[in-house]
């Protein structure tokens, strides 16, 4: 019975139990019994392998375990099939087993009013991957999968919430921790703890699962079967989360046909960083075959609440994710995912594809392969996802990277290794097109937590829709979250609008993709769509640029950026960005307002060198490799405007000059050329035509304040042949509005010059 009904029972007595049953789908007046004969044409049984067709007109009820593997099991559009009965707690579960399920009619198991609590239902999708990509191509959706047509109802028991964060610092050998909100989670359960290491990979990552022993402390402390392995960190500025992983209907493929055979788990990096000399392997984990589920078409609908998702997903397979919301256009409206949770997958986590309207909302994905939360061709809007958590995300292939430039060499499509290309960059949220409501929801891992890429068109089965994916304004990105990102590079950003995506032949849909990772294209977000720019680049009009608009953003714990934007116009209101190698670096007209940036919050950085984790001094020492740099001013005609930002614990300590701690001191904390500014160039050709500005600086602690990036010096060159030591542009001139920035207290414009320049306007070169 479920336990929202049997709380209702002991208050208000018998006769409210036979209500509430009544209102449950498999207690529901003139089902036909699945074991009833009479049910069944010719009166026999299905029997194991066999093909099932539920009777035309009929809604046919399982609440029993079967103990065969079914064939395709196909449900015609007259037809339902409901599966679940009332029961109590520790019966043993309902399992039903099958190769597929076709769904042209209703597939119900619980509603909202009667979710599925006692028994649990199990769902188990059997079939092994085929020998070559074309035969897994060619076979049918329902193979090892869900295909719907019609309706899919699936509620288990709800949650008051699927995550949380820690309210303390979770200290390695303990079995007990402690979070921000009450949950209800039942013990027997899985318990996720997330990492809140700097690195979050295959090969070396620090988040954990663990059994629910018990709940305490009114349901704010949990008490876990094993002792953590790892510390997880929670201070005043972040915390990590936690997410429970169990839930009363389960989908999963066959556990001896899902998983990857080709589990290689860690080889040698040959670009190593912070004492990490490992990375995930290249050829591996490239034949996870799970289960699937699919909505397809305008008359589909698909409402999936507390539902738990497992040994999903089939790697390098079109359109076979762990839930799929395909071509449902503008009746995606009526579809949503709430409240579940999505493990071990292999392939993506929740895919909208040509989908408009629909919602995910406090869904928890952990493990995945691929770009985890996805918006597949770039045309789908008006979407909501909310509250969720994507952790622990692996890029297939190789990780995108270069040298330290902006350039990575473009990526191809390629049918047996690489579908997407664009997952050697694989992201917890995968964002095509800006113009849905992101709100709320946190990513550790992948390449990058949220990324942006630019489509300038639609691709494959949208390619003829005649808008640009990459003007679109955001309709939301407000709350979001990302750490324990971005490093596999160092230009890599965990929230990263770059890179681009479209086809090798923009005429020819069927041509492959490509995908370039670095700076290969320009953001150009308009207030409304520019109109069709056919296979030339698109550009706003003049009176239709606008501003992708991020508010309300948290990012910690990188070896990267917090924030990279390659476009041409934005801003961030609302940001806070702790612990990491650099705030943010940004292109274009922008504004920043109202963020706290501390390159150093003073809590032990967890890193993937030998003898960090237990030797603080190992690690302190391994940081000098690591930037603390709060801003980044870049090189080629920048117009941005940052207010009231306070800077904490940036750059290094120079004790001649800088005596408060900043992030280290080069030999400790932090890389010794960090400052709290970062300049890429300077003024020394031009009249302040590119302005910067800035008004309500404050520096708290802070090391360095100014420095220019000398790309001679630096990378150990030498001077010659008329080099210079700015990267490029020379525009770098800046008004401190208020003289905070200075401190001089009244506004002032800084020019800026260095030993080896022209100087600007008699302005003696720095020393």
């Amino acid at each position: 019975m479920p336990r929202a009904a049997s709380r209702l029972v002991w208050l208000v007595g018998f006769c409210v139990v036979q209500s509430a049953l009544t209102v449950c789908p498999h207690n529901a007046a003139g089902l036909s019994d699945w074991e009833d004969p009479s049910t069944w044409p010719g009166g026999a049984l299905p029997v194991a392998g066999a093909s099932v067709s539920v009777p035309a007109g009929k809604s046919v009820v399982l609440r029993s375990s079967l103990g065969i593997v079914l064939g395709d099991v196909v449900i015609p559009a007259s037809s339902s099939l409901i599966l679940g009965r009332s029961g109590s707690a520790g019966d043993p579960p309902l399992l039903f087993n099958a190769s597929g399920i076709s769904v042209a009619g209703r597939l119900v198991a619980g509603s909202t009013d009667c979710p599925i609590d006692w028994p649990r239902l199990e769902i188990t999708l059997h079939g092994s991957r085929g020998a070559t990509p074309a035969i897994n191509a060619a076979r049918s959706f329902s193979y090892k999968g869900i295909a719907v047509t019609g309706t899919l109802d699936l509620h288990g028991a709800p949650l008051a919430r699927s995550w949380t964060r820690l309210s303390a610092a979770a200290a390695a050998g303990h079995s007990s921790i402690t979070l921000q909100d009450a949950v209800d989670w039942p013990a027997g359960g899985q318990v996720l703890v997330v990492s809140t290491a700097l690195k979050d990979s295959r090969d070396w990552h620090r988040n954990e699962i663990h059994t629910l022993s018990s709940l305490d402390n009114a349901g704010r402390t949990l008490i876990l079967s094993s002792a953590l392995t790892a510390r997880h960190a929670a201070t005043a500025d972040y915390q990590g989360e936690v997410a429970y992983l169990t839930r009363t209907i389960v989908v999963q493929g066959a556990e001896g046909d899902s998983r990857p055979t080709d589990r290689t788990v860690s080889c040698s990096d040959p670009a190593p960083r912070l004492g990490g000399n490992t990375m995930p392997c290249a050829n591996s984990f490239l034949t996870g075959y799970g289960a699937h589920v699919v909505a397809m078409g305008g008359e589909a609908v698909l409402r999936v609440s507390s539902v738990e998702l497992r040994r999903v997903g089939q790697t390098n397979v079109l359109g076979r994710y762990p839930l799929h919301l395909h071509r449902i256009g503008d009746a995606g409206q009526h579809s949503y995912i709430r409240g579940s949770s999505i493990h071990e997958s292999y392939y993506r986590c929740v895919s909208l594809h040509g989908t408009n309207g629909a919602s995910v909302v406090d869904t928890v994905a952990y493990n995945a392969i691929g770009h985890c939360f996805y918006l597949e061709d770039g045309v789908e809007e008006r979407n909501t996802f909310e509250s969720n958590l994507a952790a622990h995300i692996h890029f297939l292939g190789s990780p995108a990277r270069s040298n330290g430039g902006q350039s990575i060499d473009p990526v191809t499509e390629n049918a047996a290794s690489l579908l997407l290309p664009a997952d050697v960059a694989a992201s917890g949220f995968y964002i095509t097109n800006a113009y849905n409501r992101i709100v709320n929801n946190a990513a550790s891992g992948g390449w990058a937590g949220f990324a942006f890429p630019n489509l300038e068109r639609p691709i494959k089965l949208h390619s003829a829709v005649q808008i640009s994916p990459a003007q679109r304004p955001a309709l939301a990105f407000s709350g979001n979250s990302a750490h324990s990102s971005a490093w596999w590079w160092n230009r890599a950003g965990m929230i990263y609008v770059g890179g681009s995506l479209g086809h090798e032949d923009p005429s020819d849909p069927s041509s492959p993709l490509v995908y370039n990772p670095g700076r290969a294209a320009t953001r150009d977000t308009c207030t409304v769509q520019s109109g069709w720019c056919g296979s030339g680049p698109c550009r706003c009009n003049d009176d239709k640029q606008g501003f992708l608009r991020f508010t309300n953003t948290k990012v910690f714990l990188s070896a990267s950026a917090g924030l990279l934007h390659w476009g041409s116009r934005g801003e961030i209101i609302g940001y806070s960005a702790y612990d990491l190698a650099l705030s943010a670096s940004v292109l274009g007209v922008f504004q920043i307002s109202d963020a706290l940036i501390a390159c150093r919050t003073g809590d032990p950085l967890l890193l993937p060198c030998n003898g960090c984790e237990n030797n603080p001094s190992t690690a302190a020492s391994m940081l000098k490799q690591l930037d603390g740099v709060g801003f980044e001013w870049y090189d080629t005609s920048q117009q941005h405007i940052l207010t009231d930002i306070t800077f904490r614990r940036c750059g290094a300590a120079v004790p001649a000059r800088a005596p408060a701690p900043g992030c280290g001191d080069g030999n400790t904390g932090c890389q010794g050329r960090s400052s709290v500014w970062e300049l890429l160039t300077f003024s020394d050709r031009n009249v302040p035509e590119f302005m910067q500005a800035t008004a309500g600086i404050k520096y708290e602690d802070c090391g360095r304040r100014f420095r220019f990036d000398n790309y001679v010096l630096d990378y150990g060159g030498s001077y010659g042949n008329g080099m210079s030591s700015a990267l490029s542009g020379r525009l770098q001139n800046w008004f401190d509005a208020d003289g905070s920035t200075t401190g001089r207290g009244v506004p002032t414009i800084m020019g800026a010059s260095t030993p080896d320049s022209y100087g600007w306007g008699g302005l003696a070169p720095c020393p």
